[in-house]
């Protein structure tokens, strides 16, 4: 037959006429130049996944396989599903190749507990009747029993997937879903991510590894400020040598999980002038000003699988008071060291940056970088009164003010010498001395030497 420019849109019947063809179909259509330019790369796009040998011009195109990624390929229901591992995608991109044809869909993923392995499928139709393309532009797949029975089908080739590996960290609710799908699985493996402090950015501080969960203590999400003087305390007490995990709650009905002992509350104890004062997660906290503490200590309440009450007591030497809620500034932070606390102004300030600074609460006040710089000089500066005398203080003050904001003004090889006090401001600029440029330029080259040799200097 032959098919003219306007009869596919009319109802006209086209006549059918004898050809010389023995068997299969022929088709023959007019190319306008524009077309022809795209013609190859037109039928390398169509035939990629095409189930059969196609030539143009007489040379053959490059077919791959749809599924050719797949960890795991099984056939049912008339078609191939190929389960895939370390990626999961969306419903808008093609999942189903029909006979060349790609279309998306919504299919099964499933992702593992930790996101320790996420699993996709991907649908190579073979003979499935049951399963129909949208017409006429066959984008995309109509929903019916067909497909619903194929989704279950898929789901169950995922598990059969995950039993083939060495283990698995599947919520106990998917196990179960796997078992009652036939697919026999061991639990989930006893590893649970090493706890790692809260910063006040939500973010954690320490990189959270699995670690193996036998022995260990769960611990909950801790508010910034107990979290990080927690984890200062762990450390400073090396004899406490039980890990602390993080909670899974996909794991709970694991034996192996609910039988780990859970921390209930955390709490730290301040003695200060004979009188103990106790702070805690909740908003009830004592009213109690910064300064030395004659002795901290972090108490752990925890509870066994048999729910019998217990408490760890750590010594520790700071603590920091600082409710995100409740505090906007700063100089709301209530610092509290014991005597023999030996923390430096910068590793002080590095905890209380950890603990109080939240951008996004300041977001009309400049970028983030500019929020951050202040806050640093803020912090710093709490640090400093905290630890050192009135004079130490200013001098390092005054200090990082010239740092950061005069010394870019000062020429090389001068100096300027500012005069502050009762009288009115005075200012010189002179020459260095050569000899103390000299001796400068002499202890920076030693000191370049010592860190990377000779071949470092500049």
């Amino acid at each position: 037959m032959e098919i003219g420019a306007d009869d596919w849109e009319s109802s006209a019947p086209i006549p059918v006429g004898p050809c010389d063809i023995a068997s299969g179909t022929e088709i023959c259509f007019e190319l306008c130049p524009a077309w022809e330019k795209a013609l190859s790369y037109s039928v390398a796009a169509a035939v990629r996944h095409y189930p059969l040998p196609v030539t143009l011009d007489g040379q053959a195109i490059e077919r791959t396989d749809w599924l050719a990624e797949a960890e795991h390929i099984e056939t049912a229901l008339g078609c191939r599903i190929g389960v895939f591992r370390g990626r999961t995608v969306s419903d808008q991109i093609p999942r189903i190749n029909f006979h060349g044809v790609t279309v998306p869909c919504r299919l099964p993923t499933l992702i593992e507990c930790a996101r320790e392995a996420q699993w996709s499928v991907g649908i190579d139709i073979i003979d499935a009747p049951q399963l129909q393309l949208v017409l006429p532009a066959r984008k995309e797949i109509i929903e019916n029993a067909g497909l619903e029975a194929l989704r279950s089908a898929a789901m169950t080739a995922i598990f059969k997937a995950i039993a083939k590996r060495d283990g698995h960290c599947l919520s106990h609710k998917d196990w179960l879903r796997a078992k009652e799908r036939g697919v026999e699985l061991p639990e989930a493996r006893p590893r649970l991510r090493q706890w790692s402090p809260m910063t006040g950015e939500c973010t954690r501080s320490g990189t959270a590894r699995l670690i193996d969960a036998e022995g260990a203590l769960v611990t909950p999400c801790h508010s910034p400020n107990f979290a990080q003087c927690l984890s200062r305390a762990l450390e400073a007490n090396p004899e406490f040598s039980t890990p602390l995990v993080e909670p899974e709650p996909g794991f709970a009905g694991y034996a192996w999980y609910d039988a780990l002992p859970k921390i209930e509350d955390c709490e730290f104890l301040i003695v200060q002038g004979g009188k103990e004062h106790l702070f805690d997660e909740t908003d009830d906290r004592p009213d109690l000003k910064s300064g030395r503490a004659d002795s901290i200590t972090a108490l752990l309440h925890f509870a066994t699988a048999d729910d019998t009450k217990q408490t760890v007591r750590l010594a520790a030497d700071l603590f920091i008071s600082y409710d995100s809620c409740l505090d906007y500034e700063i100089e709301d932070a209530a610092i509290f060291l014991t005597r023999a606390c030996a923390i430096d102004v910068d590793d002080l300030t590095d905890l209380l940056e950890a603990i109080c600074f939240e951008a996004h609460r300041d977001s009309d006040a400049d970028s983030w970088d500019t929020q951050h710089d202040q806050f640093l000089l803020d912090a710093r500066q709490l640090a400093i009164e905290q630890l050192l005398d009135a004079d130490e203080a200013l001098i390092i003050r005054c200090g990082t003010v010239v740092s950061k904001h005069l010394r870019w003004l000062v020429p090389q090889g001068r100096m300027i010498t500012i005069y502050l006090g009762a009288d009115p401001t005075r200012i010189e600029i002179s020459d260095i001395p050569a000899a103390e440029t000299n001796e400068h330029r002499s202890r920076l080259r030693t000191a370049v030497r010592r860190k990377g040799g000779r071949e470092g200097w500049r």
